[in-house]
């Protein structure tokens, strides 16, 4: 999460976390963000599902799933905006 505000710039972006049954303190914002919402599951309904629940709720054109583990960098967001780009990595 902390590498979303560096790496989206000006962008207008909406973070959905999946708190899958989590036991660590889960974040409920992140400053210079428009949007930022938190699902919390009891317990683990796998990476999957968890994933689906964001997809349902998510309002963007264009979307990106993230891991706990993921750094964006500074041109991810753009390379995903592509129309000619169908995964973006690096």
């Amino acid at each position: 999460l902390d590498s979303i505000p560096t790496a989206t710039g000006n962008l207008d972006v909406e973070v959905i976390v999946i708190a899958n049954g989590a036991r660590a303190r889960v974040p409920t914002s992140i400053p210079s963000l428009c949007a930022f919402s938190v699902i919390r599951n009891e317990s683990n309904v796998g990476v999957a599902a968890g994933r689906n629940q964001g997809l349902r709720v998510a309002r963007g054109r264009y979307l990106m799933l993230l891991d706990v583990d993921t750094r964006l960098t500074a041109r991810a967001p753009r390379k995903q905006a592509s129309p000619t780009v169908a995964v973006a990595a690096e």
